[in-house]
């Protein structure tokens, strides 16, 4: 018998089971873990923050053994059901049965667990991925090798391409775009990733279900730029600049392959000078770094890069995470549907609402 039951011992359930301990060391606390060990997808490299102090994964596992927290390693739950007098939670493995008041699934998004709780009557949201990198053949961006740059990065409507007008080209508005990000992005190879993907895909997946299997969107690679500023630069530019090669001439710390990217993209000849562009190819220019478009797909095959919803249905629980319900199970982390799989590393957020949680359960 144990006074809480951990199931998970991925961040939320060690958190979670360390927080516990700092409310009330009395607590008789068992972690289960289905891997070989705590913390199974995170390298010794890697810290967490834990009462706002930033600890290894190797000062996690060591606090758990200090606070004679059980850990069950190897140990998958098969089972979970009620006692008799409906007063314990009864929790099986392939080894033995456990019994609490209390437990709390730190699962993440774990078909197995979601799956046991679905036949526990726990209403259960469909996981589907929600952010992943997208992968497009343009010629724009194939073959860059690694790239990351910080972009202004568009998501905007599937329409046929409009003929092009030159006339007011420097006061014309850009795109009206459905959502737009600003951050990081990574390209390599056909993929692009990075925050600013995974926030801009984040968001479709919430506004399409399921997520359209082509995407539109619109990279500016020079953040902060209009399109009238920014011919009004590159006109002086090339006056500076004069009898230089273009492509041998990156501005705005572009690198030279995505430069010669765009310059190629916008008509400009591989040995044309600075000097010889005349007022439309500075246009033209200008559109390729501020508008490039292009038509993308959702890239699922790397799991990894992936982050999911879906799990506990928002409808099963209250604001802290306890189910309405069964009184005494309580859901931490990813495995609830409005809480995204994220990426690795310190969360203030994460560590606050696991402290808050695990005062609840203590009382």
């Amino acid at each position: 018998m144990f006074d809480v039951i951990i199931v998970g011992g991925g961040v939320h359930g060690v958190l979670t089971a360390l927080y516990l301990h700092s409310e009330n060391d009395a607590l008789r606390i068992a972690i289960f873990e289905k891997a070989k060990q705590l913390l199974p997808t995170y390298t010794e490299f890697e810290s967490f923050l834990f009462h706002d102090q930033i600890c290894s994964r190797k000062e996690l596992t060591d606090m758990i053994d200090e606070n004679g927290i059980r850990v069950f390693k190897s140990s998958a739950i098969t089972a979970i059901s009620l006692d008799t007098s409906n007063a314990h939670f009864e929790l099986k493995t392939r080894r033995a049965h456990y019994k609490s008041p209390k437990v709390v699934f730190c699962a993440g998004k774990d078909s197995q667990i979601l799956e046991l709780l679905k036949d526990f009557s726990i209403a259960i949201d469909e996981v589907l991925p929600a952010a992943f990198p997208l992968e497009s053949n343009d010629p724009r961006i194939v073959g860059l090798g690694k790239v990351v740059i910080p972009v202004q990065l568009s998501w905007v409507k599937m329409s046929p391409p409009k003929k092009k007008i030159r006339i007011k080209l420097v006061s014309a508005p850009a795109s009206n775009p459905i959502k737009q990000v600003e951050g990081n992005i990574q390209m390599q190879e056909k993929m692009i990733s990075g925050p600013a993907v995974y926030q801009l895909t984040q968001f479709i997946s919430a506004q399409q279900d399921p997520f359209p299997d082509l995407v539109k969107i619109c990279i500016n690679w020079v953040p902060g730029y209009q399109i009238e500023g920014l011919v009004n630069y590159l006109t002086e530019a090339g006056q500076l600049e004069g009898h230089k090669t273009i492509i041998r001439t990156p501005l705005f710390a572009l690198p030279r392959r995505l430069w010669t990217s765009i310059a190629l993209a916008a008509g400009i000849d591989r040995e044309a000078h600075w000097e010889a562009l005349d007022e439309e190819q500075y246009e033209d220019l200008a559109e390729q770094l501020i508008n490039t478009h292009l038509i993308t797909k959702p890239r699922l095959s790397r799991k990894g890069l992936i982050a999911f919803r879906g799990g506990v249905s928002s409808t099963a629980v209250d604001t802290s995470g306890q189910s309405l319900k069964y009184p005494g199970m309580f859901f931490a982390g990813t495995i609830r549907s409005d809480h995204l799989t994220h990426l690795k590393g310190n969360n203030k957020q994460l560590d606050m609402s696991l402290k808050t949680l695990a005062q609840k359960i203590a009382v």
